[in-house]
C-alpha cells in the first residue's frame, strides 16, 4: 500500500506548548457539525498523533444547453494525519492534502501563537545509508538530479535507472555535482519483507511496499540523526 510522509521543523513546539496543544486539541472534536476537528487523537508524553478534518463547502458553475450558468453546491472533507512532537522533526504528515496551511492555522490559534513551520532539507542518500543497519543492505534502483550545471547558461535534470545499484555509477558520472540529489529510490532487504521507498530532499518520502508504525518510526528516527 502506497504511503506518503512528509517532515517539518517548528522549534515552538516544546513540551509546555504540546501540553496546551493536546488540552485544545481534545477540545475541538470533529462531528457532523464542526468546519473542522480532530478524530482519533492520541497524546503520549512527548507526542501527539491524530487526524485533522476540515470541511470545505463551495459552489461549482457549470453552463446549461442554452449557455445559462447553474450552480451547484459541494461538500467536500480535507483530512490530514500528522504527528507534534518536541524533538526534531516536530511535525509529521502522512498522505497530507496538498497544503496542510488549513491546519497550520488552526494549531497556532488553539496554542495562541503564529506557528512557524520551517521546510528541512535532506540528502537523500545519506538518510538511506543511515537506515541500512535497521533495514539491511539496500539497492538504489534509481535516483535524480536536478539543476546541473552543464555551462554557464545551461541547466538540466537526469535521473538515474538501472537494474543493478545505480548508486555507484551516478557517482562516478557526476563527480562533485553528485550533491545535487533531488531523490533516491531504493529497495532495502528487510528480511523477508522488502521495503521499496523513494526518500526526496524535502525530507519526505513515498512508499511503494506496506510500511509498518515501527518501520516509519525507524525512518523518522534515522532523519533525526541528519537534521
Amino acid at each position: 500500500m502506497e504511503t506518503r510522509a512528509r517532515w517539518f521543523r517548528s522549534p515552538q513546539l516544546d513540551a509546555g506548548v504540546l501540553k496546551t496543544l493536546a488540552a485544545e486539541i481534545a477540545r475541538h472534536p470533529f462531528s457532523a457539525q464542526s468546519e473542522r476537528g480532530f478524530i482519533q487523537t492520541e497524546v503520549r508524553a512527548k507526542s501527539i498523533a491524530g487526524r485533522f478534518v476540515q470541511r470545505v463547502t463551495g459552489e461549482q458553475v457549470f453552463r446549461d444547453a442554452f449557455g445559462g450558468a447553474v450552480k451547484m453546491p459541494f461538500v467536500t472533507f480535507e483530512s490530514t494525519s500528522f504527528r507534534l512532537s518536541s524533538v526534531a522533526p516536530q511535525i509529521e504528515l502522512l498522505d497530507a492534502p496538498r497544503s496542510a496551511r488549513r491546519m497550520f492555522q488552526f494549531l497556532g490559534e488553539l496554542g495562541s501563537m503564529s506557528l512557524a513551520v520551517d521546510v528541512i532539507d535532506v540528502d537523500p542518500v545519506a538518510w538511506i545509508e543511515a537506515l541500512v543497519p535497521t533495514f539491511g543492505a539496500a539497492t538504489v534502483r534509481e535516483l535524480g538530479c536536478r539543476d546541473l550545471t552543464i555551462s554557464p547558461s545551461l541547466a538540466a535534470d537526469m535521473t538515474f535507472t538501472g537494474s543493478g545499484d545505480v548508486l555507484a555509477s551516478s557517482r562516478k558520472f557526476l563527480g562533485s555535482k553528485f550533491q545535487s540529489v533531488k531523490f533516491a529510490r531504493a529497495e532495502f532487504a528487510n528480511g523477508n519483507r522488502p521495503l521499496e521507498i523513494q526518500f526526496h530532499a524535502t525530507a519526505s518520502i513515498k512508499t511503494f511496499t506496506e510500511v509498518s508504525p515501527g518501520a516509519l518510526n525507524s525512518i523518522r528516527d534515522a532523519l533525526r540523526t541528519l537534521v
